[in-house]
């Protein structure tokens, strides 16, 4: 999905702050949204598109950068901003840590021979996201 990538950037779209209409994204792509069709058209086109933006959201979280989706388009979000997506990355990380706890202590033992570590690596996990979340606190206090 390079070359959306490129074209946005050519177009100037990639610097904080830009809005990126979707329908600049989908002529870019080749992808023409059907005025009737059924479900599965309507959901092929918006899988591709979502597919070549979750590339360009790759690419960008390398150069310090977060797209999300804005209306019926795209937005670069500020420095500012990205903080609170971080804040979303570190919550959802976490729920997921207590889902995994909840599962492990509730599952039943599965005799294979060998104790299992999954219980030990949910709780380094948890404590190197808890630490993580601490830093990033100190720093934004500093």
């Amino acid at each position: 999905m390079k070359p959306l990538f490129a074209a946005l950037d050519e177009l100037g779209l990639l610097e904080y702050g830009s809005h990126i209409p979707g329908r600049t994204v989908r002529e870019v792509l080749g992808l023409e949204m059907p005025e009737y069709g059924s479900k599965r058209d309507f959901d092929a086109v918006a899988l591709a598109e979502l597919s070549a933006i979750d590339a360009v959201r790759e690419a960008l979280l390398n150069l310090g950068k977060y797209i999300s989706g804005s209306g019926d388009g795209y937005r670069i979000l500020t420095p500012g901003e990205n903080s609170a997506q971080i804040d979303r990355y570190l919550s959802n990380a976490q729920n997921k840590i207590r889902r995994a706890r909840k599962l492990e202590r509730t599952s039943p033992a599965v005799v294979s021979g060998a104790p299992s570590q999954r219980g030990a690596r949910i709780m380094l996990t948890d404590t190197s996201l808890r630490r993580g979340q601490s830093n990033q606190n100190q720093e934004a206090t500093q």
